[in-house]
């Protein structure tokens, strides 16, 4: 799995006719393929780098959502090609865990209006730990912390 806008590294060995590694191949003799989740080719640019010992990565950025789908060819060790389906999603998990743990925060803990700052401020659930504040604006616009019409996170 990859993440939009991110780079993405796909690995892959080569081996020789004996199965040996193949350390050292100048990076302009492979080539690639790379299909958008449309099923159209991409303009991404790919590019190579070695680890050591025969193994590689094929790097890109992704610019949308979806299966992308990567062939890397090489014309004496693989012309028949490396494939590899990448699955691109907007955010990770832990990003998407972070941002829940946020929500929960907001949600169970306790929140005070400061009349003298005009600011609502958030709590954990500890009711101690303060997660966020907003300042607190009125229907003309000016701050205030009675008729609160909108709200601005600091």
């Amino acid at each position: 799995m990859a993440i939009l806008d991110n780079e993405t590294v796909e690995g892959f060995s080569v081996v020789d006719l004996n199965n040996a590694l193949k350390p050292g191949i100048p990076f302009s003799e492979f080539d690639y393929l790379l299909y958008e989740p449309d099923g159209s080719s991409s303009s991404v640019v790919v590019t190579f780098s070695e680890l050591g010992g025969g193994s590689y990565r094929a790097h890109f950025t992704p610019d949308s959502i979806g299966n992308w789908y990567l062939i890397v060819t090489h014309d004496m060790y693989f012309p028949w090609g490396k494939a590899s389906s990448i699955h691109v999603v907007e955010k990770d998990i832990d990003t998407v865990a972070a941002d829940v743990e946020i929500i929960k925060d907001l949600e169970s803990g306790r929140w005070k209006i400061d009349v003298n700052t005009n600011e609502m401020i958030f709590y954990k659930a500890d009711n101690i730990t303060e997660v966020m504040r907003f300042d607190l604006f009125g229907a003309d616009g000016n701050p205030t912390s009675g008729g609160v019409m909108e709200r601005r996170r600091q």
